[in-house]
């Protein structure tokens, strides 16, 4: 858990997320693999080791990130905006001479 904590604390890893949680995401795809190998009896070979692990480091990697805060100030920005939206329209639904 030290290096997720220092990734906080440098930014490279989210800050929104328990240390706890974050390691259990780490840990827990990387027991699923082996548990499956090992039941199955089966060597994987060092080929599919690093393929497999490869893919694991691609999506925990993605998952680590902190939230792009550009990106994250849009959909804020997005929401209000279409919230804005639904206080107008109910407004003015609601001043509308009636026919």
């Amino acid at each position: 858990m030290d290096v997720l904590a220092r990734g906080q604390v440098l930014g490279h890893v989210r800050n929104d997320v328990p240390l706890r949680r974050l390691r259990s995401l780490v840990f827990g795809p990387m027991e699923h693999v082996l548990w499956d190998a090992t039941l199955a009896r089966r060597r994987l070979s060092q080929t599919q080791i690093e393929t497999t692990a490869n893919k694991l480091v691609d999506v925990l990697w993605a998952a680590l990130q902190p939230p792009d805060a550009k990106l994250a100030a849009l959909t804020q920005f997005r929401q209000d905006v279409e919230e804005a939206s639904r206080r107008y329209e109910a407004t003015s639904a609601g001043s509308k001479p009636a026919d």
